[in-house]
């Protein structure tokens, strides 16, 4: 929880701009005696209580688990997808098992700007760097993963981007969503593929993997994905060449091709 955040906008921002989902609960009617005054707020991710308070003790313990209940049913980059707010009433003796004898009523609401959309870019190199500056224009949470400290510095430091810097780029993959968009653009094709087999072992329905290459890279990388037991229909969703069919080489276009090919993808699961 935020305690040196002091203000409810403040901290709303804060999570709006980092893409994090949360919900804003607000206590919105009282009757009887309650643990807080009316209007009291309280911000709420997956993690738990992030700012503000409603109450305390086993009132915001029940707040807490509607809002995290929310936000975990929350479609997965339905970014067109509206979630009404919802008013609950509760007696603070029969519902909560409070001393109090009075009730209080609740708004919940979802931020409809924070989705969850969750980038992993394994390296850090010209085109990754090109690519995270692209993205951070959009509504989504970024994730790079190098060897390179040096490479992961001359990152912007944004509240998007999250940088990851391990030996072992696969040791990022116990601890992955399930539900990002990998893009591959490590410092080498052996290293390419060490990432592809293992995004693949671990996540054979990933929604999104991209890969950077050429037509010639593509064919080798698809054949050494068959020969080590990927399935056909999985290898099929491999986007390689990485990105759209328009642009230059230029590290800039070959980026706004990639960032145009994710938005694609999205939008494409959002209409299914």
């Amino acid at each position: 929880m935020r305690s040196s955040i002091h203000h409810f906008w403040e901290a709303s921002l804060e999570l709006h701009e980092s893409g994090v989902a949360f919900s804003i609960v607000t206590l919105t009617h009282i009757r009887g005696h309650a643990p807080q005054e009316m209007g009291a707020k309280m911000l709420v991710t997956s993690d738990g209580r992030f700012w503000g308070t409603v109450g305390g003790g086993n009132v915001e313990a029940r707040a807490i688990e509607h809002a995290q209940a929310l936000l975990k049913a929350l479609p997965n980059n339905q970014t067109k997808t509206v979630y009404p707010p919802e008013t609950l009433t509760w007696n603070l003796q029969r519902d909560v098992g409070m001393t109090c004898g009075g009730e209080v009523t609740f708004l919940f609401e979802i931020d409809q700007r924070a989705k969850g959309w969750s980038i992993v870019v394994f390296g850090a190199g010209h085109v990754a760097q090109a690519l995270i500056r692209t993205l951070d224009t959009l509504n989504c949470k970024i994730t790079c993963v190098d060897s390179r400290q040096e490479w992961l510095e001359k990152l912007p430091n944004t509240p998007k981007l999250t940088k990851i810097c391990v030996p072992d780029l696969r040791e990022y993959l116990n601890n992955a969503d399930p539900n990002s968009y990998f893009t591959i653009m490590t410092k080498g094709h052996a290293l390419d593929f060490e990432m592809l087999e293992a995004i693949y072992m671990r996540f054979p329905n990933a929604r999104y993997v991209g890969c950077i290459g050429s037509d010639v890279k593509t064919i080798k990388l698809r054949t050494d994905l068959k020969a080590k037991g990927i399935a056909p229909e999985v290898i099929e969703n491999l986007h390689c060449p990485i990105g759209l069919d328009i642009g230059t080489n230029d590290p800039h276009e070959i980026a706004i091709s990639i960032a145009a090919q994710l938005l694609q993808v999205r939008d494409l699961e959002s209409k299914l």
